[in-house]
């Protein structure tokens, strides 16, 4: 028994998912786990720099903690953003360009529109066949998230997945703008398309690097 643990261990495959807050990585990793192959581990750095506070995984009832949050403007909150979409996806990049063998880039918009054909990409990418079906079950027992977006206490079938593109009529004119100006870059890399009312705001594109 203990021989087989150890080989199993030295066979398993560690899926990383890197990304930016609210950018669908919890989502990702809630739908990887329909595999039964598959174990979500939920957003293990944050429990470790964390680690003396009291919390439940996926299988438990979470533990509600007060949070004092500090109160900013929102170009502040803006501008917190952009700078850590920028630093998130750029750190993601570096490590696709010295690891394109081991990257894999998935974006939000592609997963809720065609969930079976992205997890079939990363499914391939570890050598795993798709599940029969990526419904949810009572019985699994391979999602122990920590960490992640509220989402994951949720039982979600992909037939109900809805793209949230709230942003696109909530969020100022002035601070759309301000998001397009500095993130163009990137936007054009990842074939977002820069809203009209913004465009007027962009330079010459650079051309992105392609492997």
């Amino acid at each position: 028994m203990q021989r087989r643990s150890e080989s199993r261990a030295a066979s398993a495959k560690l899926v990383y998912i890197g990304g930016y807050g609210r950018s669908g990585s919890t989502l990702l990793e809630y739908l990887l786990a329909a595999h039964p192959e598959v174990v979500a581990c939920g957003e293990i750095e944050r429990h470790l720099r964390v680690f003396t506070r009291r919390r439940t995984c996926r299988g438990g009832r979470p533990k509600r903690a007060r949070k004092h949050l500090r109160q900013s403007s929102s170009g502040t909150r803006s501008l917190l953003t952009i700078a850590g979409w920028t630093v998130a996806n750029l750190a993601c990049e570096m490590f696709g360009f010295f690891h394109p063998d081991r990257y894999l880039r998935v974006r939000y918009e592609d997963l809720v529109r065609t969930p079976v054909k992205v997890l079939g990409r990363i499914f391939a990418r570890v050598a795993l066949d798709p599940p029969t079906t990526l419904e949810p079950t009572a019985t699994r027992t391979n999602r122990h998230q920590l960490y992640g977006n509220a989402m994951r206490f949720e039982t979600l079938s992909p037939a109900e997945l809805k793209e949230d593109a709230a942003w696109k009529t909530a969020m100022p004119l002035a601070y759309r703008r301000l998001v397009g100006s500095l993130c163009w870059p990137l936007c054009v890399r990842y074939d977002y398309e820069i809203p009209e009312a913004d465009r007027d705001q962009v330079i010459d594109p650079i051309t992105p690097y392609t492997k």
